[in-house]
């Protein structure tokens, strides 16, 4: 099973799928709409059964509507809940 997380910004989308390989698989791509298209072909590729993102202000909006729209489960995760998991691992700064 494969899941995906993807760092919006306003200049680059970055992916990273995860599953049993003992790496993850880290791509980068433009946030412009053929960015992306590129991102979402990745994705079809690998078929993640999640895609979660977090809100940045309005950088995230065009992906998450195309991500929904081609009917991918995608979820917005909390920057708060991730800031206490990290706390709670005992890591002290956000690494992206």
């Amino acid at each position: 099973m494969t899941f995906a997380g993807i760092d919006v910004s306003k200049p680059h989308l970055d992916l990273a799928l995860v599953s049993n390989s003992p790496k993850p698989t880290r791509l980068r791509f433009p946030n412009t709409p053929e960015g992306r298209q590129a991102l979402l072909a990745a994705l079809a590729h690998h078929n993640p059964a999640w895609v979660a993102l977090e809100p940045t202000g309005p950088y995230h909006l065009p992906l998450l509507r195309l991500l929904a729209e081609k009917g991918l489960p995608v979820a917005l995760v909390n920057p708060y809940h991730l800031a206490a998991f990290r706390k709670a691992k005992g890591e002290r700064n956000k690494t992206d």
